[in-house]
């Protein structure tokens, strides 16, 4: 009996570890297979993405609309604040792409008369002062709240 005992405890021991290696770290939050962080603090479009690097991650990517609503309502959770993404014009005016995965923004949330494609604003952010939640294009000096990203932690056995 006592045997039977210590190797049940054994398996749920095991399985408290898995669960707690295979999700996201503490002040992520999961979505699918990633992470995102919100990061209640302002900073250049720069300064985010070496934050989020430094965190193991990156300023959030958007590919689907599901995605896109997820992140949107995760702003809206932390505040409703301006918050950047992490895609960029910087190389080619007009020509957006996402910043870490270099991948063409094929979905995205514009709001309408935007993006401005003008030589100063390059930058992405997730505006809901005018925009309600949706995108807009704007210089990367200014300093805005971020959500990094990250792969949710795989456990491999």
């Amino acid at each position: 009996m006592k045997m039977r005992m210590s190797v049940n405890v054994g398996v749920f021991v095991f399985l408290s570890i898995l669960v707690c290696v295979q999700g996201c770290p503490e002040g992520f939050q999961e979505f699918k297979t990633q992470c995102y962080g919100y990061v209640d603090q302002k900073m250049i479009w720069t300064d985010a993405q070496s934050t989020c690097a430094a965190l193991g991650g990156f300023v959030a990517e958007i590919f689907s609309p599901e995605e896109g609503k997820f992140v949107r309502d995760f702003a809206i959770r932390n505040g409703q604040h301006i918050v950047w993404l992490g895609a960029d014009d910087l190389l080619a005016e007009g020509l957006w792409s996402w910043s870490r995965s270099g991948l063409p923004l094929n979905f995205t949330d514009w709001h309408h008369g935007q993006p401005k494609d003008d030589t100063h604003s390059d930058c992405l952010e997730m505006e809901f002062d005018r925009f309600e939640g949706q995108w807009n294009d704007n210089p990367c000096d200014h300093k805005h709240r971020f959500i990094c990203q990250r792969p949710k932690p795989q456990f491999r056995g």
